[in-house]
């Protein structure tokens, strides 16, 4: 009997360990990539492309081209070394210049639990940090377990699905953070309220329209 409560609690530790698994990879890309990612970020605004609908996702297949392409793919290479992400077959990204998430929350396919109130997570979640003022007060990346990591110029974190995580609120500094979340399904093909996206790229087929008569 009590060996099998020492395998039951040496299982649980491992699957607890296997949930919060956290890695971090300090000089992630060499220097040239890292300021093309900087300057990619602040010349786009952190968006790369039209949102695939109002809640502005940015998707990009494996083989989808976008202004940082070959950066984005470095680092899922990078981030697969620790996490098994074989099976993606795309990508969901964002930039955030100097914001931060609403609070607490698990990265997941916000359209599906949205709109039929279903859970679905990514193989894993990347932030990528392409820079940081030295003297930043604050802004850590926090996670559920207690542990905090410290944001860094082209530091990666990359940690396993499901995992709940916050960025400290009142930060002082510049940061630029990038996201990246690789999925084995295209989520942002399902278009579970196809209305909504019909809209939504009607308004920006309009837009556009109208830009090119301004020009």
């Amino acid at each position: 009997m009590f060996m099998v409560i020492v395998i039951l609690f040496a299982l649980v530790q491992i699957i607890l360990m296997k949930k919060f698994d956290v890695h971090v990879i300090d000089d992630a890309l060499d220097k040239d990539s890292n300021v093309a990612v900087c300057r990619s970020a602040v010349e786009h605004e952190g968006k790369w492309a039209p949102p695939i609908d109002d809640l502005d996702i940015y998707w990009f297949d494996m083989d989808q081209d976008h202004p940082c392409k070959k950066e984005c793919m470095t680092l899922l290479e990078i981030g697969g070394k620790h996490i098994d992400i074989s099976s993606a077959i795309g990508y969901e990204t964002w930039i955030r210049i100097n914001t931060r998430p609403a609070g607490w929350h698990c990265d997941q396919d916000d359209r599906l639990n949205l709109t039929e109130n279903k859970t679905s997570y990514p193989l894993c979640s990347m932030v990528y940090y392409p820079y940081v003022d030295e003297d930043l007060k604050g802004g850590k990346l926090e996670f559920e377990d207690g542990r905090k990591f410290t944001p860094k110029t082209n530091r990666l974190i990359v940690f396993g699905p499901g995992i709940r995580h916050n960025v400290e609120e009142n930060y002082v500094g510049d940061r630029i953070s990038l996201a990246l979340n690789p999925w084995p399904r295209p989520i942002c093909q399902e278009l579970c309220f196809r209305p909504k996206y019909n809209e939504s790229q009607k308004r920006r087929l309009e837009q556009q329209k109208q830009e090119m008569a301004n020009k």
